[in-house]
Formats: C-alpha cells, structure tokens, sequence
C-alpha cells in the first residue's frame, strides 16, 4: 500500500492483479487513532472495534467497508467537531447554534482539522501510519484531555485559512438569529442573544413589542391588555365589567403601566414615564401583574405554569437536519 499524494492524503491498495484503490475516507484514520475512549464508546460497534494495529486495518474486507462507509465519516466529523469546539473558544453546547453559524461550520471542517493536527505533529501521515515501525504498534487510547490538546493544535492552521478566526470572532461579536437552533426547545443560547439583542438595542426606533418576545407565553399579554379600551381618559380605559373589576383591584402604578401599554406605548417609554431604570422592570412588573389576572379570574393563560422539561437531545438527528457531513 501507498499513501496518495492528494490533499485529503488517501491510501492506495495495490491488488495481485496491479491495480489500484483509494480507499474512501482514508484520510481520517490518523485522527482516528487519536480518539479518546469516550468518544469511541458512543460510536457503532463495526467502528468502535476497528483494529487498533494500522497494519491489520486495510487487510481484510470488512475493515475496509467500515472505513469507506458514510457512518464513519459522520462519526469522525461529529468527534473532530466535539473536539474542536473548544479550541473556537465556545463555551457550553454545540447543539444550541444551527449549521448556518460560522462556529459550526468551521467546526465540522473535518479536513482542515484533520490537515492542521498533520501540520502541528500531532498526528502522523498515513505515509508513517502505514509503514514500519508505525504500522505495527498498538496504538494506545488517548485521555480526553489529551484529545482536546491535540485538536487544538490545529487551531491556528484552521482559523488563519481565509481567515476563518475573523469569522469567528465576528460571529461572537455580531451574532444574529439564525445562528441559533430555532427547533431546540429551551435554547438559552438563544434566549440570551434575544435578551442582549433587546437591552442593547432599546434606542432604536425599529425594535418593537413583538421583536424581542423570548417566552411563548408572551402572546397572552396581548389578551390581557385587551381590556384596556383606546378612549383617553383613565376613567374609560376599562371596557368591560369584568375587566374594570380587576382594573381596579391594582395598584396606581399597575393602572398606569396597564394603561400605558394598552395605548400602545413601549417598554422603554413606560420605563421613563413611571420612573423605573430598565425597562426590563416594566417587562417584570407586567408579567406580575398577568399571574395576578390569573388568580384573579381563575383563567389560565399560561404564565403559572412550570416549562415542559428538556426533552432528550437526539445530536445525530440534529446533524442530519443541518446537512452537516
């Protein structure tokens, strides 16, 4: 066997009959062999059992199936991307950001990783993988530590291409919606970008109620505010029985801010009227006042209840909905 000159640095077998195969995926199996045990156990068991001998791998048949599978491929991609995750400087889940965000994608860059792990020294070619005295050690089980450290050598070969480092640091400074994963329930990556987005955003003429809703539940305060009929007075602001009856059971404060909001008035303009210093008080101060409603009239209109618990995280369907290979 020969190691293939190209870019992906792919082995060639030579049969008895001179001829030639590249073996598909090939180029991943020095990044392979630096696996941490934890990484290998939730891979499948044709994967997981891969001889750890280089010179027993592209021997027989089966092994060689494995290794040009589409299962294996995504299995390295998902491992090389847990791993490099980290050395992006992210923080917490990969799962919270979708496939459109520069960080997953510079992540899954399996190639680049694998090419820049090559470039550091920390793993070998497949020209000194497959060839004494290499080929025929048993190659040892890296601690997860160790497999962070060693992905993390090709940092600066990944983020220095096209200026990918850029990107990423764009990305973190500037984020926007569709970097986060809008199907994953309970996403506080995503909860807090709308947060941040809204307190550093307040002065803009163009943000409104709508924009920065960050619970589902927030849609019923519009019920709530539907008491408040568009007369000017104080005194007709209720427009019905029902709705006067607890009108009048709140505060001055609560009347005013329920009077304000109902005329259409924003948050941060209520804030300033009412004299409070954020209009995240306001935000607050409403949704007290809507549990009170709740109380009050017996109707559910959600803002008592508890959150559905975080439902089981299925990473592989995740991948496969993003088209990340």
């Amino acid at each position: 066997m020969e190691a293939d000159g190209s870019r992906l640095d792919l082995v060639s077998i030579r049969s008895k009959d001179g001829s030639t195969h590249l073996v598909k995926n090939s180029w991943t199996l020095p990044a392979f062999y630096c696996l941490p045990m934890e990484i290998l156990m939730n891979m499948q068991t044709p994967v997981r059992n891969l001889p750890r001998r280089p010179c027993e791998l592209l021997l027989h048949p089966e092994y060689i199936e494995v290794i040009e599978s589409d299962i294996f491929l995504e299995h390295m991609s998902d491992a090389i991307a847990y791993l490099a995750w980290p050395a992006l400087g992210m923080k917490g889940w990969m799962e919270y950001y979708s496939g459109y965000s520069p960080q997953w994608r510079i992540a899954h860059a399996t190639d680049q990783w694998v090419l820049g792990m090559q470039q550091a020294g920390a793993i070998p070619v497949n020209r000194q993988l497959f060839f004494r005295p290499l080929c025929f050690c048993e190659m040892p089980i890296p601690t997860l530590e160790e497999a962070f450290v060693m992905v993390a050598t090709a940092a600066p070969y990944v983020l220095d291409r096209d200026n990918q480092g850029l990107a990423v640091e764009t990305a973190k400074a500037f984020p926007c919606e569709e970097d986060f994963d809008l199907e994953k329930s309970h996403n506080r990556r995503l909860q807090n970008f709308r947060r941040e987005w809204y307190h550093r955003r307040t002065k803009h003429p163009d943000v409104y109620y709508g924009v920065i809703v960050e619970n589902t539940n927030f849609s019923h305060h519009d019920k709530l505010m539907s008491l408040a009929a568009e007369d000017d007075t104080e005194e007709e602001v209720v427009a019905s029985q029902h709705g006067k009856a607890f009108y009048n059971t709140l505060s001055p404060l609560d009347q005013k801010i329920i009077y304000l909001r109902g005329k259409g008035w924003t948050l941060e303009h209520i804030a300033e009227q009412v004299g409070f210093a954020t209009h995240s008080a306001v935000l607050k101060r409403i949704r007290r006042i809507c549990k009170a409603y709740e109380l009050w009239s017996g109707e559910d209109l959600g803002f008592r209840r508890k959150p559905e618990k975080k439902p089981y995280f299925d990473y592989d369907a995740i991948r496969r909905q993003k088209h990340v290979v």
